[in-house]
C-alpha cells in the first residue's frame, strides 16, 4: 500500500465521519490526516513484514550456497586423499586417477547441482506463491483505497457544497440569524441581524446578548437560556426588545434551539431574529383605533349595535346599555328582540323580528318605535337597521341605531299646541278687535255714542291683551335662546318685595284682595327688573285665582340648599284660590299651560307668566315649584343663591 493511497484512504472515512456528524470541513481535514497516518502506519509494518520475509528467504539462499560451497571443498579434499591413496595403494597411473577424478568430479557436481536446483525451484516456487499472494492482497487493498479515495473526495465535495449553501443561507437570510455561546457572546451573526440593531458584525463579535437587550425583557429571556441549558425545553420563542445603536428600541420575535455535542455537552445556541417593529407599531395603532372607536361607540349619544343576519346581537354601546339599564353580559349572543327593549309589547318584538329579516336581505329598513328605558320609562326612538356587504354582496352584519327622539316628539307635540293656542290667543283679540271696528266703521253707533265708547274700550283692551302676548312670546323665546343677558346687581330683597307688591296693588282692590308682606331685608345679586316681573307674574296669579277678600301673602326666609350646601333665600306666595290638581302642578310651568282652557277667556293672561318667570329663576341659578291643595290653595316658592362675601 503506498503513502498516498493510505492517505486517501484515511480522508475518505474522515469525510464520512464529518458528513455524519455536521461538522466543518477543517474539522473534516483533521480527521482524515489522523486517520490516514493511521493507516499509512497499518500499511507500512505490513510491507515492513513482507521484506523480512523476503530477506529470510535471501538469508536461507545463501544458506543453501554455502553449504554447497562446503561440501565441494570437501569433496576435493576428499578426491585429494583418493588420489594419494589410489597412487599408493592401487599404484594406478596419473592419467587413470585424473579420469576417475574428473568423472567423480562431473557426476558429483551433477547430483549437487541437481539436488541444489531442486531447491532453488522449491524456493523459488514459494516465493512466488507468497509474492503472488501478497500482491494480490495489496491490489485489492490499492482497490478497495481507491474506491474509499473516490468516495471521501465525493463526500468531501458533498460536504463543501452543503457548507457553501449553509453559509449562503446564514449570511444572506432574510431575518437576523445567529451563533451564541451558552455565556452570551456572539459567535457568528449574519447581516440581517447587523441591520435590525444598527451594529457591525465585529461590534456584535465582541460583545453579548445581554448586552444588547431591553432591561425591562432581561430576566425572562435569561430565564429560557436556564430551561434550554437544563434540558427542560428543546426550544423557546419570544417576543422581546434589543435597543438599537441608534438609541431606539427595536421589537424582535426571537426563536432560539440549543445544539449539544455528542456527550450532550452544550456547544452554542442557534437563534432567529426577525423584525417586528412595524408590526408592533401597527397592533399598538390598531389598539389606539379600537380604544378610540370604542370611546366612540360607547359614548355617542345614539343607541348603536351590532347584529348577525339572524338576528342575535354581537355587541351594544354603553347607551343604550345605560338607557336600559341593562349589562353587556345580559343582551350579547342572544336575539335582540329579547332585549328588555322590546319587551314593551309583542306587536313591537313583530315589528322588529320582520325589520331584521328585511333588512337580511340587504334593504335598509327605519321607522319610530316606543321601547322601554330603565324602570317603567317608555322612550320613543327612531330606529334603523342597515346591512353590511361582503364584497361578494353577501350580507355578513346588521347595524342597528337607534336616537332617543322622545324630547323632540314631546317639542313637536308642544309646537303643535303652541301653534294652535297662540292662534287661539290672537284670533281672538284680533276678532275682538276688527269686530268692534267694523262697528263703528259702518256708522250705525253713530246714534249710540256710550255703545260706540264700549266698543272703543273693548278695542283698546284686546289691542293691550295682544300686545302682552306677543311681548310675553318675545320675552320668554329671548331667555330661553339666551339672546337676553342678565344685569345683575346687589339688591336689597326687602325693596324688591315691597316694589312688586306696590305694583300690584292696583289689581287686588277691585276684589277687596288684602296682601299681605313678610319681608326680610337681605343683599342678593339679582337683575332687579327681572326678578320684579318675576313676584308680579306670582303675585297677579294669586290674586287673578283667589276669591274676594280673601287673602295673599308674600313672605321670604333663608334656608340651605341640600345639593349644593350653600345659603339661599326662598320666596313664597300664598293664595286662597281653587288649588291645582297634582297631575297639574308641573304642566302648569309650561307655555301656555293652563289648569283650566277657559281661563284664559275669563281671567286674562296669555298662559306665559309661570313659563317667563321659571326661566328667569333658572337663570339667576335658582328653583322654582307649587304645592297645592284643591279647594285650600296653593303656594309658589321660587330660590335665589345668596351674594357670598
Amino acid at each position: 500500500m503506498s503513502i498516498t493511497n493510505a492517505f486517501g484512504y484515511g480522508l475518505g472515512i474522515s469525510s464520512y465521519t464529518a458528513a455524519t456528524l455536521n461538522i466543518g470541513v477543517h474539522e473534516v481535514c483533521a480527521v482524515a490526516l489522523f486517520q490516514s497516518q493511521t493507516i499509512f502506519i497499518s500499511a507500512l509494518v505490513g510491507f515492513t513484514i513482507s521484506l523480512v520475509v523476503l530477506c529470510l528467504m535471501y538469508y536461507l539462499l545463501r544458506y543453501q550456497i554455502s553449504k554447497r560451497q562446503q561440501a565441494e571443498r570437501a569433496l576435493r579434499e576428499s578426491e585429494q586423499r583418493f588420489e594419494f591413496l589410489t597412487h599408493k595403494v592401487i599404484g594406478m597411473s596419473a592419467d587413470e586417477i585424473n579420469f576417475l577424478q574428473t568423472f567423480a568430479d562431473g557426476l558429483s557436481a551433477a547430483i549437487e547441482r541437481k539436488k541444489t536446483e531442486e531447491k532453488l525451484q522449491q524456493a523459488h516456487d514459494t516465493l512466488e506463491r507468497e509474492v503472488a499472494q501478497r500482491t494480490a492482497e495489496l491490489s485489492k487493498t490499492n482497490e478497495q483505497l481507491q474506491t474509499e479515495l473516490k468516495e471521501r473526495k465525493r463526500t468531501e465535495s458533498l460536504l463543501l457544497e452543503s457548507e457553501e449553501r449553509f453559509r449562503a443561507a446564514f449570511e444572506n437570510a432574510a431575518i437576523g440569524m445567529a451563533l451564541v455561546a451558552p455565556d452570551g457572546r456572539w459567535l457568528r451573526v449574519n447581516r440581517s441581524l447587523c441591520e435590525i440593531v444598527g451594529y457591525s458584525e465585529a461590534e456584535l463579535l465582541a460583545t453579548t446578548f445581554q448586552a444588547i437587550t431591553h432591561p425591562d425583557d432581561l430576566d425572562t429571556d435569561l430565564d429560557y437560556v436556564r430551561q434550554l441549558l437544563n434540558d427542560e425545553i428543546r426550544y423557546c420563542e419570544l417576543e422581546k426588545r434589543y435597543l438599537h445603536k441608534l438609541g431606539h428600541i427595536v421589537w424582535i420575535l426571537l426563536s432560539v434551539s440549543l445544539v449539544r455535542d455528542t456527550e450532550g455537552k452544550p456547544l452554542y445556541f442557534i437563534g432567529q431574529i426577525q423584525d417586528i417593529t412595524k408590526r408592533k407599531q401597527a397592533e399598538q395603532d390598531l389598539r389606539d383605533s379600537e380604544r378610540r372607536f370604542r370611546a366612540i361607540f360607547d359614548q355617542t349619544f345614539q343607541f348603536v349595535g351590532l347584529l348577525k343576519p339572524d338576528g342575535t346581537l354581537l355587541e351594544a354601546n354603553q347607551t343604550i346599555l345605560d338607557f336600559g339599564g341593562i349589562s353587556h353580559a345580559d343582551i350579547v349572543g342572544r336575539p335582540f328582540w329579547e332585549a328588555r327593549w322590546w319587551r314593551i309589547s309583542t306587536a313591537t318584538q313583530n315589528q322588529l323580528k320582520d325589520a331584521i329579516a328585511r333588512a337580511a336581505t340587504g334593504e335598509f329598513v327605519r321607522y319610530e318605535v316606543d321601547v322601554l328605558g330603565q324602570g317603567d320609562t317608555v322612550a320613543t326612538i327612531d330606529f334603523s337597521l342597515k346591512p353590511v356587504l361582503d364584497e361578494a354582496g353577501n350580507v355578513i352584519l346588521l347595524i342597528p341605531e337607534g336616537r332617543d327622539i322622545s324630547e323632540r316628539k314631546q317639542v313637536e307635540k308642544m309646537k303643535n299646541e303652541f301653534i294652535s293656542v297662540v292662534s287661539h290667543e290672537l284670533r281672538t283679540p284680533l276678532s275682538a278687535i276688527r269686530g268692534s271696528l267694523a262697528l263703528l266703521s259702518s256708522r250705525k253707533l253713530e246714534s249710540q255714542p256710550q255703545k260706540a265708547q264700549r266698543m272703543l274700550e273693548i278695542a283698546i283692551a284686546e289691542t293691550e291683551r295682544l300686545t302682552r302676548l306677543v311681548n310675553d312670546i318675545l320675552d320668554l323665546e329671548r331667555l330661553e335662546s339666551g339672546k337676553i343677558v342678565l344685569g345683575k346687581d346687589l339688591c336689597d330683597a326687602a325693596a324688591l318685595m315691597m316694589q312688586a307688591v306696590e305694583s300690584i296693588r292696583t289689581l287686588a282692590e277691585p276684589s277687596n284682595i288684602t296682601l299681605k308682606v313678610s319681608p326680610l331685608s337681605v343683599q342678593i345679586c339679582v337683575d332687579y327688573d327681572r326678578i320684579i316681573q318675576t313676584l308680579v307674574n306670582l303675585l297677579s296669579n294669586a290674586i287673578k285665582f283667589s276669591p274676594p277678600g280673601s287673602t295673599v301673602c308674600l313672605s321670604a326666609n333663608l334656608s340651605q340648599n341640600p345639593i349644593l350646601n350653600t345659603r339661599q333665600i326662598l320666596f313664597q306666595v300664598k293664595d286662597q284660590g281653587r288649588g291645582i290638581p297634582p297631575d297639574k302642578l308641573e304642566s302648569i310651568f309650561g307655555r301656555f299651560q293652563q289648569v283650566d282652557a277657559s281661563d284664559s277667556r275669563m281671567k286674562g293672561g296669555t298662559g306665559l307668566g309661570l313659563a317667563i318667570s321659571r326661566s328667569i329663576v333658572h337663570q339667576h341659578g335658582g328653583q322654582i315649584w307649587t304645592e297645592s291643595v284643591l279647594g285650600q290653595g296653593s303656594t309658589f316658592y321660587f330660590t335665589l343663591p345668596l351674594q357670598q362675601n
